[in-house]
């Protein structure tokens, strides 16, 4: 296999990721991508991987794969709103919750260009421009094709009056039908971001949007004096995927279906599933059971919480902070979080 140039489509997290590993094993990769930059479709976005969940840091399972993410926000308290503004924390002492991290394909500190970086330097020829057919390639790493949801946001610098270190959550079916907008920080930038699955037009996300800045007095706050950067937007989905190789292509990331169904994020799946698929083919393994052994179990656990996040209506988001109070108070620390984020 080493004499054969492994051809990968998509230039985001996870095909960087696969391009990577395979590169500092001895093989040939070429990496085509349709836009003409890697990563983001957005010039600046923050994303987060979530670190409370796992008995180990995230950031070292990465750097054990060789991915190594040099710029993060560490991320100790999460505050999540009811629909009435009734306030719950997470948090934890030691460990961060989160990471955040930059997304884009302008700043240097981008996850995005750092990896970029790194490929280039093992010598990965990429192909920007380039729509070709996934059928010509050995791994697909394209993103997905399919939608059951919208998110809309707003990037921001020079904001105000955010608590350090916490991300925001708000739960409200009116702006966010069964999904959330929340509050993700980087140093004194925020994105602000609207989640629902409901499939909505752009327009009609943005004035849910305006209102949700208008009436929401936290985000009114913290951006109050801020400077606007750039708008974010696209589709969300959910799914349990079966397998992940199609006509011996090997499918990662988004493309795969490799998404968190419950709080619709990827990039921890799209690090995993692109170094999972790359040691499949230096080690010759069956790439779906390497997956499924990895985290086929959590996909499916937060599969079923967003089918019953679904059901949901903004009493039930009531109901929950309430009894979180009733049995933690204001506060409830990440293992006892965790404790609780077991079950579906």
């Amino acid at each position: 296999m080493k004499n054969k140039i492994i051809k990968i489509l998509g230039a985001g997290i996870s095909g960087l990721t696969a391009g990577i590993v395979l590169s500092k094993h001895g093989y040939k990769v070429e990496i085509f991508e349709k836009r003409s930059h890697v990563g983001s479709f957005f010039e600046k976005d923050i994303h987060s991987f979530r670190n409370y969940l796992y008995s180990y840091d995230v950031l070292e399972e990465y750097q054990q794969m060789g991915i190594k993410i040099s710029n993060t926000y560490p991320i100790y308290r999460e505050f999540r709103f009811s629909p009435s503004f009734k306030k719950i924390e997470i948090y934890s002492k030691d460990e961060p919750l989160f990471y955040n991290f930059l997304r884009g394909y302008v700043d240097k500190k981008s996850f995005d260009v750092e990896l970029y970086k790194v490929a280039k330097k093992n010598g990965v020829k990429f192909y920007f421009n380039q729509n070709i057919d996934s059928a010509k390639v050995d791994i697909v790493a394209s993103g997905t094709s399919f939608a059951k949801g919208v998110g809309y946001g707003e990037c921001y610098s020079q904001v105000s009056e955010i608590i350090p270190n916490s991300n925001y959550i708000f739960l409200n079916n009116y702006y966010s039908p069964h999904g959330y907008s929340f509050i993700l920080p980087f140093n004194n930038e925020v994105v602000i971001i609207l989640g629902s699955t409901k499939l909505e037009s752009k327009s009609e996300l943005k004035k849910k949007f305006y209102y949700l800045k208008k009436n929401n007095p936290i985000i009114k706050r913290i951006i109050k004096s801020a400077k606007f950067k750039n708008e974010i937007f696209g589709h969300v989905f959910y799914d349990l995927p079966k397998t992940a190789v199609e006509n011996g292509r090997l499918y990662i990331g988004e493309a795969a279906g490799f998404l968190d169904a419950a709080t619709m994020f990827g990039s921890h799946y799209a690090i995993l599933s692109g170094y999972l698929a790359a040691m499949a083919i230096i080690k010759n393994k069956n790439y779906n059971v390497l997956w499924k052994e990895k985290f086929g179990k959590e996909l499916k656990n937060q599969y079923l919480k967003r089918k019953k996040i679904q059901k949901f209506e903004n009493k039930d988001y009531e109901s929950i902070i309430d009894n979180l109070i009733k049995n933690y108070g204001n506060r409830i620390s990440s293992d006892e979080y965790r404790e609780l984020h077991k079950s579906p």
